[in-house]
């Protein structure tokens, strides 16, 4: 059996063990008719039972809304400050704080108790980690990591308290590191920060990383109802439930690996580039943000990674994993674990970075109640924090037709039995054959994106070539075309500005370098493929190589893929360059459209391309929510992934509605056999002419939805039962959607949303 055969295998055992481990016990009502507004009885005896809508691709209903009391009380505390928004408490036999929300008398902070008997009894290590607001990690001479926290009397500390907060000074004695940490009470949410990088006294021992409250809400098992909120993919939600075993919890690097250090090498799933959600790897971390929720619209809070995001990791661990409790933070790391050569065939060891990573870490957490105290709350916090930082703002579209997006493959290097050539595939011509076909049918607001438009095709030019491929047509065509577009819509030349095969660059002096002298470079699978091995250039080079495209190009808009979803340091001898470096280079830049860019980007982001639309599935995760989508609607513009490269059904048109997500296809001029044995040919299904009825369908659907919300945010997102789900807009306009395959209706309202299908209301 081939190894893709294999990696299929997995990917849809997986994707069946996901679906049935998140399936509810049902019970029948003895009754041949189904209550209103309830999809169970009727989904058990129908013929066509949809098991979809209850995995974790979906947002499950919160069907256990019982009363959530303190469960933590202020004995032994005492009340530092209270800003009429919340008190601060401290305990200093632990070193640990408790917050009491005013409004409510809700109090937050770790454990019960200093320790935790019975199964969920907590070793020394553990309970210090749990009731610190500090806890440290550095390694030792041999390597070996040590966690310590504040509390620890191996720890001397000096704290100072003021108006508004302390400042406390450390030094982990066995280490001898020295680190100053403070806390600042601000209107409705704490501040903790590094006030420097730590002082590492003796060479012997190194720090590593640190994290702030990695304990604050902390629940045993499903002793609550509740759930932690991480940003994977569009949002996922983890709900606190009964010790199981799982292979590992979670754990992502906010803004995807970096491949300076984390890896020499990647493998893309599959070997393809399609977006089908079931098959691809696994979503990045967007926003350095997460959360968890205390009940049902009662108690949450919200954290955000306010510095060194770049350098930061979250983490939920989730009970019956290390511990009984489940837990989330953001650790921020100092020095990371890397393959450190030791010979020049290429084996190594594992050790730490030599040289620390340079961050000051800061994190705010805010607390929320009644009806915010949700994942919907979280994003409306988070969307009004970027509004008030001028990241993000409201749009000025209102009532315009919906915009699909349209990319053309233009052309590629095609394999020969002794020469390469250059195929076309989307022809400049072809293109306005295909704007003519969607014209007729009504279809005018074209996002284009042409790809592969440099001579050469996508993989067979230089990455400063700026001449169009002749095959394609002329400068003069492509300028019309870019007109056209933009008379109703907009138009874009896609470019590729960091990854590049082994014919577009000189690996000794253009190649990005990683920490273990290993050229960087992603692989595909599937080595048969054409270039199955793609290089990251420097980024010094790949600012100035997009800095010369956009200035050829001068009035011509320029789609980016890569850059806001690739970010690392490169570690060339010489010429290194940092993380957080490389982010600021790539934020300057003057481009509004990028592929999935990470949050940095955000405040030049007008256009976003393939926005996630489902977690990354992990058994653990028990829903999928619009936590992205709610932030972005009505600031910046968001496109599904290809919708005719995967596994288009019912259940994509529903979620691009329920989402508010607008519509993608790659298209071609030509059959799609013509892209075999090109580096395209696993885009296996793209001529404009078999997708064209598809199209036209689905975008009548979108359009008359989606036209009535443009310009509109998502105030709020509601799963009226399992498979049913009701967004919200600020405009008065509810989209309800129902996955099931039996008509719902919705309670109160007189509603009736059909199965499979959609319905909108102008709400009350």
């Amino acid at each position: 059996m081939s190894c893709k055969r294999h990696v299929l295998t997995a990917a849809v055992a997986v994707l069946l063990i996901a679906v049935l481990v998140f399936i509810p016990v049902l019970h029948t009502t003895g009754s041949d008719e189904a209550e209103e507004g309830s999809l169970l009885s009727d989904e058990v005896q129908s013929a066509e039972y949809n098991i979809e809508i209850y995995s974790n691709r979906h947002t499950i209903p919160d069907l256990n809304k019982e009363k959530v009391e303190n469960r933590l009380d202020l004995e032994g505390f005492v009340k530092k400050l209270d800003n009429g928004i919340i008190e601060v408490w401290f305990r200093e036999e632990i070193y640990g704080l408790r917050f009491v929300v005013k409004e409510t008398g809700y109090i937050w902070g770790s454990l019960e108790g200093d320790k935790q008997d019975g199964e969920n009894r907590l070793n020394e290590r553990w309970t210090n980690m749990a009731n610190s607001f500090c806890t440290f990690e550095y390694f030792d001479d041999k390597g070996a990591a040590t966690t310590v926290s504040v509390s620890d009397s191996k720890v001397s500390k000096n704290m100072q308290w003021s108006a508004d907060g302390f400042v406390c000074d450390m030094n982990f004695t066995t280490a001898d590191i020295s680190l100053s940490v403070k806390m600042t009470l601000v209107d409705d949410h704490v501040r903790f920060e590094a006030l420097d990088y730590p002082v590492e006294n003796d060479p012997s021992y190194l720090a590593k990383s640190l994290y702030f409250l990695p304990f604050l809400g902390t629940v045993p098992q499903a002793e609550i109802p509740g759930y932690m909120f991480v940003p994977d993919g569009p949002g996922a939600l983890i709900r606190f439930r009964d010790n199981a075993q799982y292979v590992s919890t979670f754990g992502k690097k906010v803004y995807g690996k970096d491949f300076g250090i984390d890896l020499s090498s990647d493998v893309m799933s599959l070997g393809a580039q399609r977006p089908d959600d079931y098959l691809v790897a696994e979503p990045q971390v967007l926003m350095p943000v997460y959360g968890i929720a205390h009940g049902f619209e009662q108690n949450a809070f919200f954290a955000r990674v306010e510095q060194g995001a770049e350098y930061a990791y979250l983490v939920a661990n989730v009970a019956g994993t290390t511990t009984n409790f489940n837990w989330a933070a953001a650790r921020f790391e100092y020095r990371q674990l890397y393959i450190q050569p030791i010979n020049r065939t290429g084996s190594g060891i594992q050790a730490p970075q030599k040289l620390t990573n340079i961050l000051t870490p800061a994190i705010s957490f805010y607390f929320l109640t009644g009806a915010d105290a949700d994942y919907v709350g979280m994003a409306q916090l988070y969307k009004g924090i970027l509004k008030a930082e001028n990241v993000i703002a409201a749009s000025d579209k209102v009532n315009s037709s919906t915009p699909l997006r349209v990319d053309l493959l233009g052309s590629d290097v095609k394999q020969g039995f002794l020469v390469n050539t250059n195929t076309p595939f989307t022809t400049i011509s072809q293109a306005n054959n295909i704007l003519d076909a969607l014209a007729d049918n009504g279809i005018h607001n074209i996002t284009m994106i042409m790809e592969g438009w440099q001579k050469g095709g996508a993989n067979g030019s230089s990455k400063t070539q700026t001449k169009i491929e002749p095959k394609l047509g002329s400068e003069k065509d492509m300028l019309a075309l870019r007109d056209r577009v933009n008379a109703n819509g907009h138009f874009f030349l896609g470019y590729s500005p960091i990854l590049a095969n082994e014919k577009q660059l000189s690996l000794y002096r253009q190649a990005a370098t990683t920490l273990s002298r290993n050229y960087m470079n992603i692989t595909r699978d599937n080595r048969e493929l054409a270039f199955p091995v793609y290089y990251l250039l420097r980024p010094s080079i790949v600012v100035n190589n997009t800095n010369k495209i956009l200035e050829a190009l001068g009035d011509t808009d320029v789609a980016l893929s890569g850059i806001g979803s690739l970010l690392y340091a490169d570690n060339t001898r010489n010429n290194e360059i940092t993380r957080t470096e490389v982010m600021e280079m790539f934020d300057k830049l003057p481009v509004t459209a990028f592929k999935a860019p990470h949050a940095y980007l955000w405040d030049t982001t007008d256009v976003f391309l393939d926005i996630p639309m489902v977690n990354s599935q992990y058994l653990f995760e028990s829903d999928t929510v619009p936590f992205l989508q709610i932030v972005l609607k009505g600031s910046i513009e968001y496109y599904n992934p290809y919708i005719n490269i995967g596994a288009f059904s019912q259940n994509s048109l529903l979620k691009m509605l329920e989402y508010g997500a607008y519509p993608s296809f790659v298209l071609t001029g030509v059959q799609s056999s013509v892209l075999k044995d090109t580096p395209q040919e696993d885009m296996f299904s793209t001529y404009y002419v078999d997708w064209m009825p598809t199209i036209v369908s689905m975008y009548e659907d979108i359009n008359q939805v989606l036209q009535q919300v443009e310009g509109a945010e998502i105030v709020d997102h509601v799963v009226l039962a399992y498979g049913v789900a009701m967004t919200v807009y600020s405009n008065g306009v509810r989209v309800y959607v129902n996955y099931s395959t039996n008509n719902f209706a919705v309670p109160g309202d007189g509603i009736t949303v059909p199965a499979q299908s959609y319905t909108v209301s102008k709400g009350v």
